[in-house]
């Protein structure tokens, strides 16, 4: 649909982890976007 993915969204299905489900934590965001990159990096 050309819309950006929520981080949250992401981080379910490529890392099956839950992420900002009581309150939104920026380190927490931060990490989880590190994750998602080193998984994916490579096939950049």
């Amino acid at each position: 649909n050309g819309q950006p993915r929520a981080l949250k969204d992401l981080a379910r299905e490529f890392l099956q982890k839950s992420i900002q489900v009581n309150f939104h934590d920026s380190l927490e965001d931060a990490r989880t976007c590190m994750q998602l990159y080193k998984r994916v990096a490579s096939q950049w």
